[in-house]
């Protein structure tokens, strides 16, 4: 398989997942609280239409759906860690200037 055939299945898994948490959130009034959720239904979606591909295929789609739901978890971990971080400082200068 080539490459760009492995973009084409994730970009299209990402449009997919990006429209349907806009439907979630314009008619049932869901709201994703957490961006995760849109890279896990994009994973899952990117899995479900491996299934269209060879056995060696899937498995490399596979690791690559792993990949990127590792990634984007350590991503978000960090930006939550450095957050909570500086509003721990702010904190800290708030109690002490009371």
């Amino acid at each position: 398989m080539v490459g760009t055939e492995f973009r084409i299945l994730g970009i299209a898994a990402c449009c997919w997942a990006i429209w349907k948490a806009r439907n979630d959130a314009c008619f049932n009034r869901r709201i994703i609280k957490n961006p995760l959720d849109i890279i896990y239904h994009c994973g899952a979606l990117i899995r479900f239409w491996a299934g269209l591909y060879s056995d060696e295929d899937k498995a490399q789609i596979a690791k690559g759906v792993d990949l990127l739901i590792k990634a984007a978890t350590e991503f978000l971990d960090m930006k939550k860690a450095k957050v909570s971080s500086s509003t721990g400082d702010q904190d800290v200068k708030d109690q002490q200037g009371a």
